[in-house]
Order: structure tokens, then sequence, then C-alpha cells
């Protein structure tokens, strides 16, 4: 700390006005939440913003702000599901799910939720629920939900939207005592924009009981919100948001980034591996690794 300050006080006068300035920048990045899609009326509950559909009784969409506090904190979820006082009679509900034939799936899952006790209890309220296939729901969804928790562990905070979509009204399945659809697709959108780091991946994924890794191929934001009819992180300054949504870096999402290469640079300390299975089960063993994991769960440097 002395060491710091003293470098500080050796500093240009120029210089220390920079590093200010590349400070304050950072903290605004930080406060500001892009993760809103456009919407004529969204509500909000503890840790995401929604929006309700009344056309297919379940949401359009979850979108909130992912820091990495709220992976790395040891908070263990409750698996106990409660019917949403800000719904409708007729939304989705406990009732729906009796038969068990498809899963009560999260689109902010638990384990984005570990920093904060009404931020878990109302990761189980149905605002946040969608029907799932059993095997998309524990497979499919449950990898792409462990990578993004990675994610928010290299960038400190990104933001991320997901949601069901509906492509084929003509055969919609229903389930449960309110016949409430089940999508066709899910999707998911994140963006990084940290001060250090812009860019943004999307993801369109069957809704199907299958184990097949290759339906996880990243798109872009562009082709996401033709997808989804939805304007995706609109509150991003226009001219950012057309560079960073017509396309899409894979490798700046496997670790070719600035965030990534700082955190390489630094000491780091030990914490509880990021990977959660799909019955909510934190992974115990501690790790080192850069993304999060340890190295059963894909840990590397």
């Amino acid at each position: 700390m002395f060491k710091t300050q003293n470098k500080f006080k050796r500093m240009s006068g120029m210089k220390k006005s920079l590093l200010l300035f590349f400070i304050l920048l950072i903290s605004l990045l930080k406060a500001q939440n892009y993760a809103l899609p456009y919407s004529a009326g969204f509500a909000s509950h503890n840790g995401y913003f929604y929006e309700y559909s009344p056309q297919h009784q379940q949401v359009k969409w979850v979108a909130y702000k992912l820091r990495g506090m709220d992976v790395k904190k040891a908070l263990d979820p409750e698996i106990k599901f409660f019917n949403d006082p800000k719904l409708p009679s007729n939304a989705i509900g406990n009732e729906d799910f009796i038969q068990r034939a498809f899963a009560a799936g999260h689109l902010k899952p638990s384990g984005d939720s570990r920093a904060c006790p009404e931020d878990m209890h109302d990761a189980f309220l149905y605002a946040n629920i969608c029907p799932m296939k059993p095997t998309f729901d524990q497979f499919t969804w449950n990898i792409l939900e462990n990578t993004v928790r990675s994610w928010a562990y290299i960038y400190d905070s990104i933001f991320v939207i997901s949601g069901p979509v509906f492509k084929d009204p003509e055969k919609i399945d229903t389930i449960g005592l309110h016949k409430i659809p089940v999508p066709d697709y899910f999707f998911k959108a994140v963006l990084v924009y940290n001060g250090i780091d812009m860019d943004a991946i999307g993801y369109a994924v069957p809704n199907v009981d299958t184990k097949d890794f290759t339906k996880l191929g990243p798109i872009t934001i562009d082709s996401l919100e033709k997808f989804t009819g939805l304007d995706l992180f609109y509150l991003l300054p226009e001219y950012l948001e057309n560079h960073l949504e017509s396309k899409v870096n894979p490798l700046f999402w496997q670790g070719q980034n600035n965030s990534y290469a700082l955190k390489m640079s630094m000491r780091r300390r030990e914490i509880q591996c990021l990977s959660v299975d799909a019955l909510d089960n934190r992974c115990s063993r501690p790790t080192l690794a850069l993304n999060g994991f340890c190295q059963l769960h894909g840990g590397g440097k």
C-alpha cells in the first residue's frame, strides 16, 4: 500500500490526471447498467429486470448485471420455487410443473445470485422461470450458464439478457394447469463493457432433449436480434451498438482480451470452483485458475 502511495506521489501532474480519469471512467462504466433491451414496459425483482408476455404467460426476457462477487460468494440456494404475486393468475406457476415432464428452468440461474439472500430468493420466483426440456436444462443450458459465470469472474462485471423464443405457433406444446406454451428456443446475450474491454456475444439454442454441444455456437447480437425480435443492449451509445453487435469474436471470449492479460499478471487468491451442476450444487474444489474453474471443470492457468 505504501509503495503504491509513493509511486503515485512521484508521478507528474499529467500522469496523475490521466490515471484519475481512467479510474473515474471505469467506475462510471461499472455503475451504468446496459443490460436492458428496448421494452414498452418492464418490471423488476431483486437482482434482475423482466418483461412479461400475456400471450405466452411467461416472461419475454430477464436482464441483469452480473458481477464477479455474485458468482464467487458461497451463499447456497434453497431449492424452492415461488408463485409470483406480480404476475397474472393464469401465468406460469407451481401448478404447471406437478407432472415433472418439463424442468422449471432459470433464465437468471441461482448460481448468479450467491452474494445476496434477497437476490437468491427472487431467482426462484416464476418471473425468472420457463419450461425447459429436462436434458436441455441439465446439460446444454447449464454449460452455457457456467461459461457466463466464468466471464463475470474474469471481467469483474458483464451484462446478461436471457429469454424464450417461440417460432412455430402452429406446433406449440403446452404444459400444466394453465396450458403454458413451451418455448422452441432459448437465447442468451452477453456484453462486456468494463473500461478496458468491449465485446458482445449471442446464443440461440433449441429447447430439445439432446447433449449435442455443437448447438452452442455463438452468433452476432444483430443476428440474435433478428431471431428474437428484440432490440438488445439498446442503451449503448449508437456507434458502439452498431460496432459491437455486427460481429462475433470467439477468441476474445476465450482469453484474448485486456482483462485476461491484466489478471494473468496479478497474484490470484484461491477461490471455490465456480462450476454449478444441474441440481444447483456448486463444486467444492479450490482453484487458482483464471477462469474460476478447478481442473475437473476446465480450469487452466
